[in-house]
Formats: C-alpha cells, structure tokens, sequence
C-alpha cells in the first residue's frame, strides 16, 4: 500500500483521535456530528471536544491542498440531513 502511495503521489491525512466517551455516544444514538452537537445529553465539554476535533480534521484536510481548485470552496454551508 505504502509503495502504491508513494509512486502514484496520493495524498495521506492522519485525523486526529476523537475520545473514546464521544465516539461512543455518537455511534450508540447513531448521530451526525451536527445531530451530536445538538443533543440535549451531549454535555458542554463533549461539545467542546468535539468542536476542536472538527476544527482540526478540516485544517488537516485544507493543508493537503487537494481540494484548491473545487468550485465554492470556501463557502460556508452545512447541509442538515435531518
């Protein structure tokens, strides 16, 4: 796999962890992140976390620079599955 990524130039982010007690709420009530951070028992400091974990996947992703060139980029809309 590590060759194959290497020749073909793929590029790779490693995302930061989210904690064990969030995982495991969002993945028992089955939520989106946006459904998470809604949720009446999804406490201020999961919130929090979960906000930062947010934070950081996106600027990880945005370093890449795969997505440079994709029309609206920039523009900022959270499409609600709900």
């Amino acid at each position: 796999m590590n060759k194959l990524i290497n020749n073909y130039r793929i590029p790779v982010v490693d995302l930061p962890a989210l904690s064990a007690r969030e995982r495991k709420f969002i993945d028992t009530k089955r939520l989106s992140f946006s459904q998470a951070m809604k949720h009446s028992e999804f406490f201020l400091i999961s919130q929090q976390r979960l906000h930062t974990f947010m934070e950081d996947c996106f600027r990880l992703i945005e370093d890449v620079g795969l997505f440079n060139n994709v029309p609206n980029r920039h523009k900022k809309e959270v499409i609600d599955t709900n």
